[in-house]
């Protein structure tokens, strides 16, 4: 409910915004998400395979590009423990039901 009420009010505050002040606050939140991302094994070898030693060294939203696009064929060469941060329970992760 929190986050709910905290994005709709950044949403509230740059609904009426120009591009050259949207752009500081998308490579913010995306930093914010490639600091979560770079604690996930994979995305950690990923980021540093295309030289991103950082979150902060993003230079641009056009960055993005060098992350290429998670497919069933990546998650099921690669194994679940490659997508779970470590200390999560694998248990409580992944069942085997469909």
């Amino acid at each position: 409910m929190m986050q709910n009420l905290l994005a709709m009010r950044q949403l509230h505050m740059t609904y009426r915004k120009n591009r050259d002040e949207l752009d500081p606050l998308r490579k913010s939140m995306l930093r914010q998400l490639l600091s979560y991302a770079a604690t996930v094994p994979y995305y950690s070898k990923l980021m540093k395979q295309i030289g991103l030693d950082s979150p902060a060294s993003l230079s641009s939203i056009e960055d993005l590009r060098h992350f290429p696009i998670l497919t069933k064929d990546i998650l099921k060469t690669r194994g679940e423990k490659e997508f779970v941060l470590p200390c999560a329970d694998l248990n409580t992760c992944f069942s085997d039901a469909t």
